[in-house]
């Protein structure tokens, strides 16, 4: 048990180094790279451009993450669906949602 132990620790150690060791590596990058994103943003288009970018990225990964039935709107006061409904609803995409991840 001993050698699964120390062939583990000794083999599979490196990948947790190696991914420690290539962030440290971009380290420097960020001395070239800060002050030239600095720059960038003197103009206010650019920073209107840096905004509307991050605003569409938001957006579609907030419509990619809730693109799923359980996000579906019912509004219980004025048109809710009743029991019968939902568990179809969850009978019928019930794989779907249990292996989503």
């Amino acid at each position: 048990m001993f050698l699964v132990y120390l062939f583990i620790n000794l083999w599979m150690s490196e990948i947790t180094i190696l991914v420690d060791r290539i962030g440290l590596l971009f380290l420097l990058s960020y001395l070239v790279l800060w002050p030239a994103v600095a720059r960038c943003f003197t103009l206010k288009s650019n920073r209107m451009l840096f905004v509307g970018g991050i605003m569409i990225y938001s957006l579609i990964r907030v419509s990619i993450c809730s693109n799923n039935i359980l996000y579906r709107y019912d509004n219980v006061l004025l048109t809710g669906s009743n029991y019968p409904e939902r568990m179809y609803i969850m009978d019928r995409y019930k794989d779907q949602l249990l292996n989503s991840n």
